[in-house]
């Protein structure tokens, strides 16, 4: 399920929260194509290497030599399946880095580090979310900020918005009893308790609304896995 953004109305990015063992993974060849920059000279910079291998470490990824050549090969010889039905307005730029292979580092990573998808309507460098951030803070500070936002939202934006809106609701339900144990009711107290009553339902629609659209979303996705089997 890829979900594109577009930074400061310019070339669009696109996130996929579940490409690569259920990890969101952002394609790093649009990202850089924004700033006229390749992923490969980010790649190539000792830091980002040496960032690189850390995570295969803390991820878990680490492979022997033989593996990572045999994963590499897999990779090289099938192209991935296409799996959305849009399609990113720059695909034409991607045309032109389809020499900027990540693989000509001395330095071979995990796909759900780092994942060349060659054709289709999703090709490019795609990039785990912590590698996304480090090389977006490498384009532009501005494009990192930007970037962090955007995988928050994307990733945690549903539960944080559930969470606050049950938070309001128990600040209503509260104010509600206090007013309905008030020995003198004013008028505007039953005012107050009326628009409250209106508010709480009001956040419970929204509840309803986020939860009906992440079971579309999951649906989606779901779908999508099973065309990619042959389901």
């Amino acid at each position: 399920m890829i979900v594109i953004k577009k930074f400061n109305g310019e070339l669009p990015v696109s996130f996929d929260p579940f490409m690569q063992e259920k990890e969101c993974m952002v394609n790093a060849t649009e990202m850089a194509n924004i700033f006229g920059k390749r992923v490969k000279d980010y790649l190539k910079n000792d830091r980002t290497r040496a960032f690189l291998k850390v995570l295969e470490i803390e991820l878990g990824n680490s492979k022997k030599d033989d593996e990572k050549d045999q994963n590499l090969k897999v990779q090289r010889e099938n192209p991935p399946f296409e799996t959305e039905n849009i399609r990113s307005e720059n695909d034409r730029n991607l045309e032109s880095q389809e020499d900027d292979s990540p693989f000509e580092t001395d330095d071979e990573f995990s796909e759900n580090i780092l994942k060349v998808v060659k054709g289709g309507r999703n090709s490019g460098t795609w990039i785990h979310r912590y590698v996304a951030i480090d090389f977006a803070m490498w384009l532009d500070p501005r494009f990192n900020y930007w970037v962090v936002k955007t995988i928050e939202e994307i990733l945690f934006g549903y539960a944080r918005k559930r969470d606050l809106s049950f938070k309001r609701t128990l600040e209503i339900k509260d104010r509600m009893k206090l007013l309905k144990e008030k020995e003198n009711p004013t008028g505007e107290d039953f005012t107050e308790f009326l628009q409250l009553d209106a508010e709480q339902k009001q956040e419970q629609n929204n509840r309803s609304h986020l939860t009906s659209t992440r079971i579309s979303e999951i649906q989606i996705l779901i779908f999508t896995e099973s065309d990619m089997l042959g389901k």
